[in-house]
């Protein structure tokens, strides 16, 4: 998108210039200018609504003469250097979303909106027509032609400037200069656009063909062409000598100009990181797509090249540690991978198992290819390769990409630890999944994780509660923790037995012990009591109970009690139970409901949990599986509840094993139960640090030394990880963490503020509506391109908070609905449908009535009501919760 902008708009925007203040400004512009540009561009008219006075966001709600309604926001948030703006596209629940850069100078601003408006209304054409975007641009200089002559995106953006500027040109009140500037502006775009011949006519031959490409594209152009534009193309769309001395004048300058800069904004392209010749993934060896038929041949193809290099991989390694004493020589090392390889250096170790897209096995991505339209950005293939606008992604383009960027390097299929040996030296050592003993190497800088999101919470444990400042105590591993200070402290105990029991609890915990064994070492030490009763305290034993009646029920139900993950990974067996709770309503909760049902067209699912998050309301699989007339509504094999979770509880059943039971309000208020024979929690996310960090962090833990954290940023104050510091020994070692994982700050490093703000800037970089999370599949792939590239030009920079500019002065809170109609009783065009508004709104009242199913032709849902900042990215709070 940032081609079809004036290149000296970028010489315009210094880094320094966006601050607070200018996103105020540019938000309240854009406010004023939005409905002008609705109306020129497409002939959208409507008004702005602000949502809840608890979240100031206002979306435009606009309709076209055929009554067609869709809702319109703007942000002006930090972009990658060279962007002006940026398109999110939600064909699914006609949400559109313009990001603007806070650099973007005032007077423009009016151009870009249009640029985005022409953009994202020629995307929304051409899925409802089913019809998969154009990928070759026609609005460009020279006289090629491309083959397919259909105007793209980015082609109805520049149109849509087109408009903009024409309507500026004719206005009856104009602004000082405006005209002028407008007319100038308008010409210079025809050039670009390629609607003119910009050859001396004394080249005649060349002239020809230029003058045929520009009466070409003037006549696909011109029906999308407001009455202003078409009357000023009719002036100004001619060769430079036909024009009069003033216009050739300033169209003589801008080509001086822009021809400066553009020369002073060039930059290097990247793929992965790294300049690179090979196709993309996903493209032929002529670098065209493959067709959508051939997808599994593909994925086997890249998944046999894999195994084959992981084999070379592991025998060169154990042969190199063999020849140096136990440990291969120094590598760079990545842990981890999933959509984070796009950043992958092809000169590092990469260890990764082959996890979430290898073994799910579930229908697709929840995104839609026009929900991930842009991931060509990011070094991957095109989705409309594969699947319709509004199509989900499938997992075999997932995996097939995956696999072909793990083999641009050496790749072992296994898991990776880190630890400090005797010499203190960093080492990792990796466990392949193919078997065998582990295998040593010395690490070389500071490695790369991107293990991905990180293990969930069980049943009942101390949540964080953000709306009331307070933070629970989310995991055994935290309780052990702040049990172990507080002992520590407590005065009147010999401090050799206090040193005892916290030697026992952490060895307890560091081995895998349970609950029930963590509990038993404090009541043989004799010292519960004396630990206090303070929040803090009963925070740890209320998880360590609720974790306790988990390891039970899994005990008791081997099989029929798991985590949401083992459903996702399909180490489960689906056919264990017939009836599921899937206890939470996020994301993750949808998604294994979907996978159990799939794979076991027996079983019946009911999902509880609190209100649907805002994402769930715009991703195809969510509206997909609750339609009144999905096969899974209509045989009444899913269910949804809303009721307030806690600890799991068991019953005896009739043969004496147990079930499950989740109490819930029924319609009239009355307190009743489901009891179901199998239980799946999906409730969100800790935030431990790493697993593969785990030795080092017990080393600096037990030396009394503490684990320092940094958050990681590029130039252009894009969010790229975050960085951890162990001092073992007297050295420091460095970590650096990127992709899913990243999203999930670890506790104990990072201070509760940091995590609300990441949180906080997430949601707004990767809002709600596009239907995707900053810990998905699309978003991560953006991220880790982008890591790769400011590694690969040195311009990482380590800071201690989220930068100003992504906390304000936009609402940083969890997004809602655009306003009643959308959430409750739909558009105008379509307010006689009132009973599916009235169930909507006792949805959102809360207590324990069930889900009503949305009708097919009712109006596309929006977001419910506003949450807190969510403190887990892609949990249950933000609807992402898979590694997407």
């Amino acid at each position: 998108m940032d081609g079809a902008y004036d290149p000296r708009l970028l010489l315009s925007m210094p880094e320094q210039s966006g601050s607070w203040e200018r996103q105020r400004d540019l938000l309240e512009a854009a406010e004023q200018l939005l409905p002008q540009v609705l109306q020129h561009v497409g002939r959208y008219q409507g008004d702005f609504t602000s949502t809840d006075e608890r979240n100031p966001r206002k979306y435009f709600l606009a309709q076209n003469e055929a009554g067609k309604e869709i809702s319109v926001w703007v942000d002006a948030v930090p972009l990658p250097g060279g962007m002006v703006a940026r398109t999110l596209v939600n064909t699914t629940s006609d949400h559109y979303m313009i990001h603007v850069s806070d650099r973007v100078p005032l007077n423009e601003l009016g151009r870009v909106l249009s640029h985005g408006t022409g953009e994202f209304l020629a995307c929304r054409e051409r899925s409802a027509a089913g019809l998969a975007p154009v990928m070759n641009d026609m609005l460009q200089r020279g006289p090629e032609l491309p083959v397919d002559r259909t105007l793209s995106a980015t082609d109805r953006g520049q149109i849509g400037q087109l408009n903009w500027l024409a309507e500026r040109h004719f206005s009856t009140t104009p602004e000082a200069g405006q005209q002028e500037q407008a007319r100038t502006a308008f010409s210079a775009l025809i050039d670009r656009c390629g609607l003119r011949p910009t050859q001396p006519l004394d080249a005649s031959e060349a002239v020809a063909r230029e003058a045929d490409a520009a009466d070409i594209r003037v006549d696909y152009a011109t029906p999308h062409m407001s009455a202003q534009a078409k009357r000023l193309m009719r002036e100004l769309a001619r060769p430079i000598e036909h024009l009069s001395p003033a216009d050739a004048s300033a169209l003589s300058a801008y080509r001086r100009a822009e021809a400066e800069a553009r020369g002073a904004t060039r930059v290097a392209a990247f793929v992965g990181g790294q300049s690179v010749t090979v196709p993309l993934p996903g493209l032929d060896a002529n670098g065209l797509p493959l067709p959508q038929s051939r997808l599994s041949e593909k994925a086997a193809a890249w998944a046999a090249a894999r195994t084959e290099r992981t084999v070379v991989t592991e025998e060169q390694l154990r042969d190199a540690a063999l020849r140096h004493g136990g440990w291969a020589p120094p590598q760079k090392v990545i842990i981890g991978g999933g959509a984070s390889l796009t950043g992958r250096d092809p000169d590092a170790l990469l260890i990764d198992a082959r996890g979430r897209w290898h073994l799910d096995p579930g229908a697709g991505i929840v995104q839609s290819a026009d929900q991930t339209r842009d991931m060509a950005q990011a070094g991957l293939e095109d989705p409309h390769t594969y699947t319709a606008p509004t199509g989900r992604v499938p997992i075999e383009a997932a995996r097939a990409w995956e696999d072909e960027l793990a083999v641009r390097g050496p790749v072992v299929d296994g898991y990776g630890r880190l630890s400090v040996d005797a010499d203190g030296r960093l080492v990792v050592r990796i466990q392949p999944q193919s078997g065998g003993g582990h295998i040593g190497v010395e690490v070389d800088g500071a490695p790369i994780i991107a293990t991905g999101l990180t293990p969930e919470v069980v049943p009942g444990v101390a949540r964080d509660s953000p709306s009331e400042g307070l933070r629970g105590v989310e995991s055994l591993g935290e309780a052990v923790r702040v049990l172990d200070e507080r002992i520590q402290g407590l005065a009147g105990v010999d401090p050799r037995s206090a040193a005892a029991v916290r030697q026992q609890l952490l060895h307890t915990e560091r081995s895998g012990g349970r609950a029930a064994d963590v509990l038993g070492v404090l009541d043989a030490a004799g010292i519960r009591q004396q630990l206090g009763d303070d929040r803090a305290i009963r925070d740890c034993f209320q998880t360590l109970e609720a974790t306790q009646k988990w390891e039970e029920a899994r005990a008791a139900a081997p099989g029929r009690a798991l985590l949401g993950d083992e459903v996702a990974d399909n180490r489960f067996d689906p056919r264990a139970a017939q009836h599921w709770i899937v206890a939470g309503s996020g994301g993750t909760g949808v998604a294994n409901a979907e996978i159990i049902l799939r794979e076991n067209p027996d079983a019946r699912v009911t999902i509880m949990g609190g209100e649907a998050p805002p994402a769930l309301h715009h991703q195809v699989q969510y509206l997909e599986m609750t339609h009144e007339d999905s096969p899974y509504m209509t045989s009444g094999r899913l269910d949804i509840k809303q009721t307030r979770l806690g600890a799991v509880e068991t019953v005896p059943g009739p043969d004496g094993k147990p079930l499950f039971r989740v109490p819930f309000k029924d319609e009239n208020g009355n307190m009743t139960a489901v009891v179901a024979d199998g239980y799946v929690a999906s409730l969100g996310r800790t935030n431990p640090l790493p697993p593969a960090t785990r030795e080092l962090a017990e080393r600096v833990r037990d030396a009394g030394a503490e684990v320092r954290g940094t958050l990681l940023f590029d130039e252009h104050q894009q969010y790229l990880g975050y960085g951890l510091t162990f001092p073992v020994d007297g050295r420091e070692h460095r970590v650096n963490v990127t992709g899913a994982a990243s999203w999930q700050l670890p506790r104990e490093v990072f201070d509760q503020q940091t995590v609300v703000k990441l949180g906080a800037m997430g949601v707004r970089q990767v809002p709600s509506e596009s239907a995707n999370a900053a810990p998905g599949f699309a978003p991560v792939a953006h991220q880790s391109a982008a890591y790769a590239r400011a590694r690969a030009a040195g311009t990482v920079t380590q800071a201690s908070q989220v930068p100003e500019r992504w906390v304000g002065p936009a609402p940083s809170a969890e997004s809602t609905a655009p306003a009643a109609r959308h959430s409750a009783g739909g558009t105008p065009a379509q307010q006689p449908n009132r009973s599916v508004a009235k169930a909507a709104k006792s949805r959102s009242g809360g207590g324990g009535r069930s889900f009503t199913a949305q009708p097919r032709n009712s109006p596309k849902p929006g977001a419910s009501r506003p949450q807190v900042p969510p403190q887990r990215p892609g949990g249950p709070e933000q609807g992402g919760g898979r590694r997407r």
